[in-house]
C-alpha cells in the first residue's frame, strides 16, 4: 500500500501510481494500490486484503512470500499518516501463511522500518504471535467511507485486467 504525500506523488520515491502495473513479460505483477489521503485504517486496509491482496495471491500461488514489513501505517505512526491496529498485522501475517502453493506457510518477513518505536514493537509482537499460531484478535471493522470504497473499486478495475477479481 502506497500513500499520496506533498506533491502528488507517493511516498518514499514518487512512485507506486495504480496505473504502474509493470512493464514486459511483467505487465500485472506490479500491484500497487494507493490509499490517498491519511487516516485509513482496520476497515480499509481489511478490505483491501481481502479483496484484492488475498484473491491475487491465491491465484499467483507463489513458492515463498518475502514481506517487506513496515509498520508506518500502524496508528500514532508520525509519518504514515494511516490508522491501522497492531493487532491487524498480525491478522495479515495470518492470513498470508494460509496463501501460496499448498497453504504451508512459506513466509519471511523483513523488518523494514516505522517511526513510532512503541507502536511498532506492538505490531512486531503480534506478527510473531500470529508466526507462532497464536490467535490475534482484531477491532470490529466497521462500513467502508464512500472515499475508501471508491480507492478499492478503482484498484479492483484496474488490476482485473490481469487477476481474476470481482467488484466490491
Amino acid at each position: 500500500y502506497k500513500r499520496r504525500v506533498h506533491g502528488g506523488g507517493f511516498y518514499p520515491h514518487h512512485s507506486g501510481g495504480l496505473s504502474e502495473c509493470g512493464k514486459g513479460r511483467g505487465v500485472g505483477r506490479n500491484v500497487n494500490i494507493p490509499l490517498v489521503g491519511t487516516g485509513h485504517g482496520d476497515d480499509v486496509y481489511t478490505a483491501v486484503f481481502e479483496q484484492i491482496v488475498v484473491p491475487i495471491l491465491s491465484e499467483f500461488q507463489p513458492e515463498l512470500l518475502l514481506v517487506s514489513a513496515g509498520f508506518d501505517a500502524v496508528r500514532g505512526d508520525p509519518l504514515g499518516g494511516m490508522c491501522v491496529s497492531p493487532a491487524l498485522f498480525g491478522w495479515m501475517v495470518s492470513r498470508l501463511q494460509t496463501l501460496g502453493q499448498g497453504g504451508d506457510g512459506r513466509l519471511v518477513l523483513v523488518l523494514e522500518g516505522g517511526y513510532n518505536l512503541n507502536a511498532m514493537s506492538q505490531c512486531i509482537c503480534c506478527c510473531v504471535k500470529a508466526l507462532l499460531g497464536d490467535s490475534v484478535d482484531c477491532e470490529p471493522i466497521h462500513e467502508l467511507s464512500a472515499v475508501a470504497s471508491q480507492l478499492i473499486a478503482d484498484a479492483v478495475q484496474m488490476h482485473s485486467q490481469h487477476w481474476s477479481l470481482t467488484e466490491p
